[in-house]
């Protein structure tokens, strides 16, 4: 159902391009010479049929040396064709080409700036990682910048995580815990972001947080790209299944203590781990600790998704910094398209990690797109016509390889009714916004 889902999106989204009923290059090529203009040759040399009936067992040499020569030419004209046809399909590949290189230069002064810094956000973020010198915080900013620059200053940004940072450092003072007690700094930043801390400031006024909401609006976004940033979390306090665990994670990175990510089939949340060593879930959408029974009962975790670690893995900041890469090639695919670039650092996503089930996702979604507009460039009708063409026969491949891969890996996916639904299952908040005057 992926597959078909993936080729009829690519489909209509190419259902305005029409095959062109001539080509430029058709006046200098010759006309194809027809059969009738080969001539025939069978009427030079007519025994009659006295001869035949009176030497049966003879042959003429002459006319042997006709029907040779008839032979030849047939053969002759069957290369030509051949021949032309080879031509036909390299001129096709050349005004492939033309076009992509035409429409590569129309673009070229809009997606120049934005290809620089998407290629210095990536090496910025990949240079993290090969040196270990994690910050979440700027790789977060700099990739969801990368998407909407003006959205939200970088001192803006950074200024509401400081504040945060001393707000939840006070109240764990206040409060008498010790500052370098991670599950003090655990339980304040879990009521930072779910419920209310209260103080007075120096001049004696009464101060209060707010809780972070999470935002049935458009939870995937896909009304607003920007309604999964964090930056869009921070600006209006509503946030969802990306946007919340992320922000934790930047704040246990700012606050000093260990926290992980991980995934279920349209949904992430964080993993803790207390002093014993046991795991916990905590659902940043209702601010509940769950455990995996909970996700698996949704019925889109398979066994083989849990074995392989594409779902219920704890994830640590490389993994994290690492799908950040996939959310920066994303943000890309949605201003830019796909173009080999994309292609190429995807490629080096999935050979980095094997069961990255994002990059999977993409590299063959994006095989599929070029198949397609082959197929429709070529103006393929069946399945044999398809099969005379190597490069159409190679794309397929290596889409259907891909496919087979997630499969392997045990992904599924859940609609967003059902996604929606779920997600209503364990959290009454939903009923409370709709309540609100």
């Amino acid at each position: 159902m992926r597959t078909l889902f993936c080729l009829m999106f690519v489909f209509l989204w190419l259902g305005g391009y029409t095959q062109p009923k001539s080509s430029i290059l058709d006046k200098y090529n010759p006309n194809i010479p027809q059969p009738a203009s080969l001539g025939d040759y069978s009427d030079i040399v007519t025994m009659g049929s006295p001869f035949i009936n009176r030497y049966p067992t003879t042959t003429n040499p002459y006319s042997d040396r006709i029907r040779a020569q008839n032979e030849q030419m047939t053969r002759d004209y069957e290369r030509y064709m051949r021949e032309r046809q080879e031509a036909h399909f390299r001129n096709e590949r050349m005004i492939d080409e033309a076009l992509a290189s035409m429409e590569e230069t129309n673009r070229r002064l809009v997606r120049k700036e934005g290809y620089e810094n998407y290629l210095s956000t990536w090496n910025e973020v990949v240079g993290m990682i090969n040196t270990q010198s994690y910050n979440l915080k700027d790789a977060v900013y700099k990739i969801e910048s990368f998407y909407n620059p003006s959205y939200m200053s970088y001192e803006e940004y950074t200024r509401f995580i400081d504040d945060a940072v001393v707000t939840i450092n006070n109240a764990i003072e206040r409060e008498g815990y010790n500052c370098d007690d991670d599950m003090a700094k655990k339980m304040m930043l879990h009521r930072f972001m779910t419920g209310v801390i209260e103080w007075q400031d120096e001049q004696g006024n009464h101060m209060r947080t707010r809780p972070m909401l999470y935002d049935f609006d458009d939870p995937l976004g896909n009304k607003q790209t920007e309604n999964l940033f964090v930056l869009k979390l921070i600006k209006t306090n509503k946030g969802q299944c990306t946007s919340l665990p992320l922000f934790y994670l930047i704040m246990a990175e700012e606050l000093g203590f260990d926290a992980y990510l991980s995934f279920s089939p349209n949904h992430s949340f964080i993993k803790l781990q207390d002093d014993k060593g046991e795991w916990h879930n905590l659902e940043l959408t209702n601010g509940h600790y769950t455990n995996d029974h909970f996700h698996m009962h949704s019925g889109y975790v398979s066994a083989e998704a849990i074995r392989q670690g594409i779902f219920l893995k704890p994830v640590d900041t490389e993994g994290v910094l690492l799908q950040q890469l996939n959310t920066l090639n994303s943000l890309y695919l949605k201003k830019f398209g796909y173009d080999l670039r994309l292609k190429a650092n995807i490629d080096q996503l999935v050979k980095t990690n094997p069961t990255n089930i994002t990059g999977w996702l993409m590299l063959s979604n994006m095989l599929t797109h070029h198949l397609m507009y082959r197929v429709d460039r070529y103006g393929i009708q069946n399945d044999e016509e398809f099969n005379q063409h190597e490069d159409l026969v190679q794309l397929g491949t290596w889409r259907m390889q891909g496919y087979e891969t997630i499969d392997n890996l045990g992904y599924s996916s859940m609609s967003l009714e059902n996604y929606i639904d779920w997600l209503k299952s364990f959290n009454d908040s939903h009923k409370k916004e709709i309540l609100k005057p």
